[in-house]
């Protein structure tokens, strides 16, 4: 099972124990269900320059019904109604081919300080030695606060070819695959 809940404690706990009490109710065995993180990520010095690249997937998420989910973490954003097509942005905003229009796009409901918590509380930005430790962490540490083994899976969305080196280059990653 891929969870698309980022690296947020809290959203990570609530989805490992939706998936668990999935597996009592159609009587698995516990901890049958496998399960894969996946988060965006940015090997940098530089977060804040880095969390305004990640407007346009925090606006998506908005969008799509996720903003709940950002509130629990102190992100507030007011994504209007808008059409699936914003001019400049194609062919939508997760998946953009000019990311800086997207960037640009999203700039009025996105502000600065919320795609910096979001890039802090969802994804894995800054610098290698900063997220090592989470990634590397001790299983029973991880099965203590309810979060699903540590698997060394990365699906980058932006840049790939220089994200996979970098982190490779860091050892965080095993496995990578293009988004």
């Amino acid at each position: 099972m891929i969870l698309l809940s980022g690296v947020s404690p809290r959203t990570l706990a609530s989805a490992t124990a939706r998936v668990r009490d999935g597996e009592r109710a159609a009587a698995r065995a516990p901890e049958s269900v496998p399960l894969t993180v996946s988060a965006y990520c940015e090997v940098t010095e530089d977060i804040v320059a880095a969390a305004r690249q990640i407007k346009p997937i925090c606006a998506a998420i908005a969008r799509n019904g996720g903003a709940p989910v950002l509130a629990l973490a102190g992100i507030h954003v007011d994504v209007p109604a808008v059409p699936d097509v914003i001019d400049g942005v194609y062919p939508d905003l997760a998946h953009a081919d000019d990311w800086d229009a997207a960037v640009k796009a999203v700039s009025p409901w996105v502000d600065d300080a919320a795609a910096l918590r979001f890039a802090e509380e969802f994804c894995l930005f800054g610098h290698r030695r900063r997220h090592r430790p989470a990634a590397a962490g001790p299983a029973r540490r991880r099965r203590r606060r309810g979060l699903p083994p540590a698997r060394r899976l990365v699906r980058p969305a932006h840049r790939p070819h220089r994200i996979r080196r970098r982190l490779g280059a860091a050892g965080l990653v095993t496995k990578a695959t293009p988004a």
